[in-house]
């Protein structure tokens, strides 16, 4: 009678659980409970790291922006000058002892270099205080009011910074997040640049034209996006600010012209905000720097 040899194939779930064991061992539905609990606790932790650390960096991101935002707010003050044709402090006396250069000397100190007469004979001489040039005061007065502001000799400025016609005032610059003014184009960190001028009720000065007369100040707010052109901008307006080129006094039309008050000048100010980088901005650019080279302002 031939031998009858049974053959025993071993389900699914019992070649998992020895397959998922250790050393080969087999699992019991307990042990294979707990090992997906264990799965299920290490996932769950990785993801509260993942999410701790990522709010660890959002914070430090937050601080470093705040951080930066504090260093780069600041309030610029404008003083407007008493008057617009004083050069008196370009000069500088020259006692006749520092006339005469010594004896070689390609740059002769003892001739002025507008008449050619020598230094002694023509009353006070001075010195340009930018350049250190010396003439005859008479011999430079008359150059400055025929001719230029320019040394004769080097062509330095004689007159260094020249100003506008804007009252005394504050320029405040703040930046201000992306939510808090709907439609601001940013950089990507969510800002915008916010400026505000604060111009004061004041009288007249004698460059103006009711000198001594009250005028009615304003506070007026612009906007710049927070991006390598907006600064750009900004470094220029601050410029033109501090040098009273920003504002105008001009007759009130709610008065019939007949009480002044404080307008912007002849540079351009986003007043709201841009809703995104497109034409509209790059002409805004385009004409704000245009408006300052024309007042001189350096890029």
């Amino acid at each position: 009678e031939s031998e009858t040899t049974t053959s025993f194939t071993p389900s699914t779930s019992l070649r998992n659980d020895t397959a998922n064991g250790k050393n080969g061992e087999m699992l019991t539905d307990e042990d294979e409970r707990a090992r997906l609990v264990q799965m299920l606790l290490d996932v769950a932790t990785r993801q509260a790291e993942r999410q701790r650390n990522q709010k660890l960096e959002e914070e430090e991101r937050r601080r470093k922006q705040q951080a930066e935002e504090r260093q780069l707010a600041r309030v610029i003050e404008y003083v407007a000058p008493e008057s617009l044709d004083d050069d008196s402090a370009a000069f500088s006396l020259v006692p006749e002892s520092l006339f005469y250069e010594e004896a070689g000397s390609d740059d002769r100190k003892d001739v002025c270099a507008i008449c050619y007469d020598p230094l002694s004979s023509g009353g006070a001489a001075v010195a340009l205080n930018i350049c250190g040039h010396i003439f005859h005061l008479d011999c430079i007065d008359m150059w400055m009011e025929e001719s230029s502001k320019h040394c004769p000799k080097c062509r330095k400025s004689i007159k260094e910074e020249t100003h506008g016609k804007s009252p005394s005032g504050t320029m405040s610059i703040s930046f201000v997040p992306q939510n808090d003014v709907a439609g601001i184009s940013t950089n990507g960190q969510g800002r915008a640049i916010k400026i505000e001028y604060i111009i004061p009720d004041g009288f007249q000065r004698e460059y103006h034209d009711k000198p001594g007369e009250r005028y009615r100040g304003c506070t007026k707010i612009a906007f710049l996006p927070d991006s390598f052109e907006g600064r750009q901008i900004l470094q220029r307006l601050e410029y033109a600010f501090s040098h009273g080129f920003t504002f105008c006094i001009a007759p009130d039309p709610n008065s019939s012209g007949e009480k002044d008050i404080v307008d912007w000048g002849t540079i351009p100010h986003s007043r709201i905000p841009f809703t995104e980088k497109n034409e509209e901005q790059y002409v805004y650019y385009v004409s704000c720097h245009e408006a300052l080279d024309r007042l001189d302002v350096p890029r």
